[in-house]
């Protein structure tokens, strides 16, 4: 009798054991929530394209994020630079994003901190402040690339905030290294919700190393772990291209997007990296159809204005969005603008730049060239036969012109012969 009491009282502690786990899950859990698709709007000045990429965007979106300002501190004091973003969006939900540079850390752990928590609320309060009281919301989010080791300073400002701001929207971005902090639960209990940044880009160390905007599985990874949390949550994916700068070394010097204004005159060899828009479409429709638990939807990084030089155009944002892979498309064209000349010519007549390369076969008859070049950054694969040479190198921008990638000068006897120089193959590598 007493070796079955003994199973029962076991056998009753793990009911009850499994009874408080499924209480707790569903307390913890603010359930299931409708998949939602925001954009961030980063302009620090807006124009009439701005301004128009919103209203071509509202009914695709369901809420746009915009940039307030950016904060940054130089060892001595803080400094706030004001972004202007109109009073309306569309119509639609907006949050005003106070982004924070990650210097700002210092200024919160130095016996000044508590000056610099104030100073961050004070921005709160106009940030707030001049979000239209017509609009849904207000909202306002943080967007603050914190290190790992400060985020108790960060939680201590975080629950400053929300004391100050008790019926704010408050939400904050996140990194996925965050995820494993113990300081990190003390940020997500004091907000609404949290963006989870599955995009970054490590310090460049050559120029011909390899490089990934937003690694898919490392993207999956973080978002499981950010499922532990039993908060609200989205994930920020990104549409932008950084563009690196090396000197003729191989020395990285530069790094920037689309506000860099000194890559317009940085020297020096020059390698372009996105995240792959097939890759991302992938991930949507993963999500789209196995939402995360308590993910409300997707962030993007940041949203397409007609003249951005780094970020997807139009028509592959918009299949992104939905989950639609886009297409590159890259044609290949021989002319002859001279007797004897021949020029090769590369079109993209799809939807994106692939950050891949693009590869082009050329059939010829080797013993008729007298010489030929390659330019615009392809190069020859070299052992192809002595009929073809194969040339590789970056894909031509959607909707864009012609480039010209390489010429070829042949003998005066073969001069009238269509058949010495031609197209073969082109390919996405």
């Amino acid at each position: 009798m007493r070796v079955a009491a003994r199973y029962i009282v076991s056998f009753c502690i793990l009911v009850g054991s499994l009874a408080a786990g499924i209480v707790y899950l569903l307390l913890s859990s603010p359930g299931p929530v409708r998949w939602e698709n925001h954009a961030y709007v980063w302009q620090m000045r807006w124009n009439d394209e701005v301004s128009a990429a919103i209203d071509r965007a509202s009914p695709l979106l369901d809420g746009f994020m915009l940039l307030y300002g950016e904060v940054d501190y130089d060892g001595r004091e803080s400094h706030f630079s004001r972004a202007y973003p109109a009073s309306k969006a569309g119509g639609k939900p907006v949050t005003m994003v106070l982004r924070v540079n990650a210097r700002f850390s210092r200024a919160l752990a130095s016996d000044a901190g508590g000056a610099a928590r104030e100073y961050l609320a004070a921005l709160a309060t106009s940030c707030l402040e001049s979000t239209n009281t017509q609009m849904p919301g207000p909202g306002m989010q943080i967007d603050y690339d914190c290190p790992t080791g400060a985020l108790q300073d960060y939680a201590i400002l975080i629950r400053a905030i929300r004391e100050r701001f008790p019926q704010t929207v408050l939400s904050v971005t996140a990194l996925p290294d965050w995820l494993d902090s113990g300081d990190f639960a003390g940020i997500v209990s004091n907000v609404d919700y949290f963006v989870l940044q599955v995009h970054s880009l490590e310090r460049p160390t050559t120029f011909d190393a390899p490089y990934n905007l937003c690694d898919a599985e490392k993207a999956r990874s973080a978002v499981r772990h950010a499922e532990r949390f039993g908060r609200r949550f989205y994930i920020a994916l990104p549409t932008y291209t950084y563009r690196l700068v090396f000197d003729d070394s191989g020395r990285f010097r530069h790094i920037g997007a689309e506000r860099s204004s000194e890559l317009t005159f940085a020297k020096g060899r020059v390698r372009d990296v996105a995240a792959d828009p097939v890759k991302t479409a992938e991930l949507v429709r993963e999500w789209r159809a196995n939402p995360p638990r308590n993910c409300a939807g997707l962030a993007w990084f940041r949203l397409p204005v007609d003249s951005d030089r780094f970020n997807l155009r139009w028509p592959a944002f918009e299949k992104v969005v939905r989950g639609e892979a886009p297409k590159c498309a890259v044609t290949a064209e021989m002319r002859r603008p001279d007797s004897g000349l021949y020029e090769l010519w590369l079109a993209n007549a799809g939807d994106y730049r692939s950050p891949k390369s693009v590869a082009c076969t050329i059939l010829w008859k080797a013993d008729a060239i007298l010489a030929y070049d390659v330019i615009g950054g392809y190069k020859v694969q070299p052992n192809q036969g002595k009929d073809r040479i194969a040339l590789h190198g970056p894909a031509p921008r959607e909707d864009a012109q012609p480039v010209l990638v390489a010429w070829f000068r042949v003998k005066p006897e073969c001069s009238d012969s269509r058949e010495v120089v031609q197209c073969g193959a082109v390919s996405v590598q």
